[in-house]
């Protein structure tokens, strides 16, 4: 686990695997925790990053520091620059991919998959990660996508 200081925070993250940038982003009251399986799922194909929202998981939780929609959304940007990431497929759940939309619409980040879906209190069910304008295959496959839960390739709920 490392850390990045921010704005008198420390952001958790963590690195893993190699080739294309994979980043998620989870929701509340969640942490980077709920994304582990999917992480190492991909980590043989895809250098995967995880985080800790100011104020969650193990980031910094001091009750003066403000972890508003806003200042995630900056956290995010910040974290992305850190590490030198232009366009990096993300993967986000619940207030994660609002964080991560928010993040494109007003800090000009780039990204190029944002998706997860949500059914009956299961943070991920179906999620899919491909490079741009790539359909997903006929099957899964490691490099392709993680359908947890009996999903089927390139089904999104």
């Amino acid at each position: 686990m490392e850390n990045f200081d921010w704005q008198g925070r420390r952001i958790a993250w963590e690195r893993a695997g190699s080739g294309p940038a994979v980043v998620f982003c989870h929701g509340t009251p969640w942490s980077s925790w709920l994304w582990r399986p999917f992480a190492e799922a991909l980590s043989g194909d895809f250098t995967v990053y995880l985080w800790d929202m100011p104020g969650y998981g193990r980031s910094s939780k001091d009750p003066s520091h403000a972890v508003d929609f806003g200042v995630q959304t900056e956290a995010f940007a910040a974290l992305l620059t850190h590490w030198g990431l232009e366009r990096p497929h993300v993967v986000a759940h619940d207030y994660g991919g609002a964080v991560s939309l928010r993040a494109h619409l007003f800090h000009g980040v780039s990204v190029r998959v944002a998706a997860a879906g949500r059914r009956g209190g299961d943070p991920a069910v179906g999620i899919a990660v491909l490079p741009a304008g790539q359909a997903a295959p006929g099957r899964a496959g490691p490099r392709a996508a993680v359908h947890p839960r009996g999903a089927g390739p390139g089904v999104h709920r």
